[in-house]
């Protein structure tokens, strides 16, 4: 009884979150797939479903309406998903060490992100949080390198999909491509 007054709860939340949404006419919808769920109003959604549970977290975060997911590593267990999310441009938010610490994956070496990229997926890096990762971002572009062999171009990319799908305006988006490009 108790689990369900909290289904009904959060389902009154998301619709709430969704009106507003919807009245603000924003398209800005990020679904973070690791844990529990949690709703912000702000523009934002955050569906926190599991980055340990299956694919189908990412196809619920697809439906609601998601531009970026976060974790979402598990896409990586079908091929419909990694599909839809090429063909729809949908940014995976992956966060190498939390995915470790959270046993998502066991290693560095055997983390999805690379299979992901060469599947078309977008990906950007992320840290999590840091205090509770106990890293940095430079700490996972050493890690990724020192596993995937990826180059500085590889981390450019990243960080142009990373402003490609920030919420923030056209004209945001091009001063920080310039700046990141060309360095003003």
């Amino acid at each position: 009884m108790r689990k369900a007054f909290s289904n009904f709860i959060l389902l009154v939340f998301v619709l709430l979150a969704f009106t507003l949404n919807a009245q603000a006419q924003s398209d800005n919808i990020s679904i973070d797939v690791s844990g529990k769920k949690i709703v912000n109003v702000l523009n934002e959604i955050s569906d926190k479903s599991g980055v340990m549970f299956s694919y189908e977290s990412v196809v619920d975060a697809i439906t609601f309406g998601a531009k970026r997911i976060g974790h979402g590593i598990r896409s990586i267990e079908s091929e419909v998903v990694m599909s839809k999310l090429e063909r729809e441009k949908i940014v995976l938010e992956i966060c190498p060490t939390s995915n470790i610490n959270t046993k998502a994956v066991l290693s560095m070496e055997i983390h999805p992100i690379k299979e992901l990229i060469n599947k078309g997926v977008l990906v950007t890096i992320n840290t999590d949080n840091r205090t509770v990762s106990n890293t940095t971002l430079n700490r996972e572009y050493e890690l990724l390198r020192e596993a995937f062999n990826f180059s500085d171009e590889d981390f450019i990319r990243f960080n142009l999909n990373a402003i490609s799908c920030a919420f923030i305006s056209e004209e945001e988006k091009m001063k920080l491509r310039r700046l990141l490009i060309i360095g003003r």
